[in-house]
């Protein structure tokens, strides 16, 4: 698109001095205060802002009308909405006199899925527009998918509406007003305004955007929406230099690997030796504890993202699984008083919803596995509640785990090889706990700092079967994929007075426990 030219056609300078009237008066839309039509002069179209026929006589309304006027014609950018004048039009009254964008709203371009190309266009157009208005000391306050155009010429965003626009020297609201799902908790509260606002609105909009493939984009949308508005980036500049450097460094580790991998191949005359070396690696722990080389994230359909942990040769999820849907957008029930060895529920560590952030969601065994048969198979190709690309690890899959950590010395305590439960148990959360048996001092709730030497994480969720007793801060208790018989099913367990890894066969599948995923092979 030729920045210069506006998407309803060339505009002359005659075009905008001359009086002529308004024809062809269209309503586009009508708000509480202001109505949006569109009409014709000199063969073009234009979109007119009044108010409504109860306000033209209202001296306030009017004076918003002209600052909002004011504020608008200051900006000259290709990816803002022009404003050419303020008339006073025999129809309608008191108007500005807008540039007709042929267009629709961002929430009807991402329902024709476009691709990730058009996606990202449109992020950095959003953003370049946002550097532009804030370097004129310009706030939005009301970026929202039904503010943003996409020309239907070219696919390129246009930002409309400043209503509830504010400046330094101008402001034509200066109350907490906007859309809530998009209004920064500082706007929520009726607080002094600056740029990082419209960033959490903006952060909001990339997180509908992009899909979990946008790694960049996504961990820009996370880094905007941070409730305290200083961890958030200061300007848009910060966000599109942020994704620049990331890319940048992603690149220089993947360089970084390249280079270790010719070097492999040059040492080896054969490519299966350089890959049975690199499975070597992994089986003897070189590579425990870091994130997962091809997939150090994961986002569940919920938008919830996970760090992973590589393991021997598996990759697993670091965190409790917390997303309250199927991958598919089939919800999970979630009902603190119902329990079932057949039906679908979810529920809250310890009773209390404000564990899930740290704990996730407890599911019973339906739940975990959704719709899909039971598999004691390696891997077990279960999806269940995982999401996209990950499954529901069988109770062999929890068993290679154990004999990964249980072969590796440091993960070992009192040289018994079932003594792993520290290596695997958060270094946080667990109840203290101390005996005079020797072995029990290897316990997760004895010396936590000891804890964790894979970086599997285990965190002490509990469970939930009903009553007060769900040992909640005691054990951490994971779902398999395997079955024992139709109301029993088989979960591996940490315990903050055990040393061991457990597994318990005869578990009631209405119970909630947590969910950790593998990642597919």
């Amino acid at each position: 698109m030729n920045d210069n030219i506006s998407t309803s056609g060339k505009v002359t300078a005659d075009d905008l001095e001359l009086s002529d009237v308004f024809t062809g008066h269209v309503l586009l839309a009508e708000g509480a205060v202001n109505v949006l039509y569109k009409a014709r002069r000199k063969g073009q179209w234009f979109v007119l802002k009044a108010l409504r026929p109860e306000f033209r006589d209202d001296l306030v309304r009017r004076e918003l009308l002209a600052r909002e006027f004011q504020l608008g014609k200051r900006m000259d950018h290709p990816n803002i909405v022009r404003f050419f004048s303020l008339e006073n039009d025999k129809v309608i009254g008191d108007c500005i006199v807008m540039e007709y964008v042929d267009g629709v709203t961002l929430a009807d371009f991402l329902k024709t899925r476009p691709s990730l190309a058009a996606r990202k266009r449109v992020a950095r157009q959003l953003m370049e527009a946002m550097r532009y208005f804030h370097g004129l000391q310009i706030i939005h306050r009301d970026l929202k998918p039904s503010n943003i155009l996409i020309t239907r010429n070219g696919g390129n965003m246009k930002i409309i509406d400043f209503g509830l626009a504010d400046s330094d020297d101008s402001a034509v609201l200066k109350q907490p007003v906007g859309s809530p799902k998009y209004m920064s908790p500082e706007q929520q509260a009726g607080e002094t305004l600056d740029g990082r606002a419209d960033l959490y609105a903006a952060g909001a909009i990339l997180r509908e955007m992009m899909p979990a493939g946008a790694f960049f984009w996504r961990g820009a949308a996370r880094r905007c929406t941070r409730a305290d508005r200083k961890a958030r980036p200061d300007t848009a500049d910060d966000v599109l230099t942020g994704i620049r450097r990331r890319k940048m460094a992603l690149v220089a580790t993947l360089l970084l690997l390249l280079v270790s991998g010719l070097a492999v191949l040059w040492l080896r005359s054969h490519r299966a030796d350089a890959e049975a070396m690199l499975q070597a690696r992994f089986r003897a722990g070189e590579f425990d504890g870091r994130p997962c080389p091809d997939a150090p994230t994961v986002t569940d359909i919920d938008g919830n993202t996970y760090t992973t942990v590589q393991i021997g040769c598996q990759c697993w999820m670091r965190e409790n699984l917390r997303t309250t849907r199927y991958a598919d957008g089939t919800p999970v029930p979630i009902d603190t008083a119902k329990y079932s060895d057949s039906e679908s529920y979810r529920y809250y560590p310890n009773h209390d919803k404000r564990n899930v952030a740290v704990y996730g969601y407890l599911y019973n065994w339906s739940a975990a596995i959704g719709r899909e048969s039971p598999s004691d198979a390696n891997p077990s190709g279960v999806q269940g509640v995982c999401p996209d690309g990950w499954h529901l690890p069988s109770v062999p899959e929890f068993n290679d785990l154990e004999s990964h950590v249980s072969s590796i010395d440091r993960y070992v305590c009192d040289n018994e090889g079932s003594h792993i439960g520290k290596a695997l148990a958060d270094t946080s959360s667990w109840d203290d706990f101390s005996s005079e048996e020797a072995h029990l001092l290897h316990s997760p709730g004895h010396d936590r700092t000891t804890n964790n030497a894979t970086g599997f994480s285990a965190l002490p969720a509990g469970d939930v079967i009903g009553g007060p007793e769900n040992y909640f801060h005691q054990s951490a208790y994971f779902w398999t994929s395997t079955e024992y018989s139709t109301y029993k099913a088989p979960y591996r367990y940490v315990d903050h007075d055990m040393p061991v890894f457990g597994i318990y066969h005869g578990s009631l599948k209405r119970t909630g426990r947590s969910v950790r995923c593998v990642k597919n092979r």
